[in-house]
């Protein structure tokens, strides 16, 4: 049997990490995961450094999202909610803040670093 983690109710709270470097493609992909997962009862933190495509792609968000703008590199160590899943995506590398929380955290996520490949 295979382990679905989009439906295990083990794993609730899962936090996206998502830059935008030449255009809008990467967050439009966060940001249909980050729904997809909250209609699935899961709670969704997205991070990402440019959300204003957001208010084209999604204007009305979506209930279970929550969007926050990309943590300063140098901001002191900051009390995180521990998360069960991290996705950092697309070659983004988490902050150095949120890593030190991560490691803090009582019980490790499941860390998963989301890669695509093109045509290109």
């Amino acid at each position: 049997m295979i382990f679905d983690m989009t439906t295990s109710s083990l794993l609730q709270h899962w936090v996206i990490f998502c830059r935008v470097v030449d255009n809008h493609g990467d967050l439009g992909v966060c940001w249909r995961l980050a729904a997809q997962l909250a209609m699935r009862g899961k709670q969704v933190t997205l991070y990402v450094d440019d959300d204003s495509a957001l208010q084209w792609m999604a204007p009305d968000g979506c209930e279970g999202v929550k969007v926050l703008a990309w943590p300063n590199d140098n901001a002191v160590l900051a009390p995180y909610a521990p998360a069960d899943v991290v996705i950092e995506a697309f070659g983004c590398e988490l902050p150095p803040t949120f890593q030190a929380a991560m490691a803090a955290w009582p019980k490790a996520p499941v860390w998963i670093n989301l890669e695509y490949f093109s045509a290109e």
